[in-house]
C-alpha cells in the first residue's frame, strides 16, 4: 500500500515498441549515430565494438536473404531444418538462394554467432 497506493501502474513496454527500438539500433542513421557517438568502432580484432558495427552494417543484406529462405523454405514446408547454417544448405540445394548469397549469409552468422571467429 506505501508503494503503490493505487495498485500496481507500471506496465511493460509492447512487443511492438521493442522492434522499433531495435529497428533504430540496426539501421545505419541518426538514431545509432548518437549512441555510438565517441565510441572506437575501428574493425580489428580485439574490438568487440568494432566488429559488431561490422555485424550491424551487414544486417539489411543479411536480413533479406533470410527473408528469402523463410518465405519460399520454411512457410512452404521445402526447407524442414531449424538451425541457419542447415537451412542455409537446403536453401542452396533447393535454388531458393545462389551460392554466393550462401557464402554471404554463412560468413554473416559466423561473425554474429561465434565471436571468438570473427578476428
Amino acid at each position: 500500500m506505501l508503494i503503490f497506493p493505487r495498485g500496481l501502474t507500471y506496465f511493460a513496454p509492447a512487443d511492438r515498441l521493442g522492434r522499433k527500438v531495435a529497428d533504430l539500433v540496426m539501421t545505419p542513421g541518426a538514431a545509432r549515430d548518437r549512441l555510438s557517438l565517441g565510441v572506437y568502432r575501428a574493425v580489428e580484432p580485439g574490438n568487440p565494438l568494432g566488429l559488431l558495427q561490422q555485424a550491424l552494417e551487414l544486417t539489411p543484406a543479411a536480413e533479406a536473404i533470410e527473408k528469402k529462405i523463410r518465405v519460399e523454405g520454411i512457410k512452404t514446408g521445402r526447407i524442414a531444418s531449424l538451425d541457419l547454417p542447415r537451412q542455409i544448405d537446403e536453401a542452396l540445394a533447393l535454388a531458393i538462394i545462389s551460392a554466393e548469397e550462401a557464402a554471404f549469409l554463412k560468413d554473416y552468422d559466423a561473425k554474429v554467432m561465434k565471436p571468438d571467429q570473427r578476428r
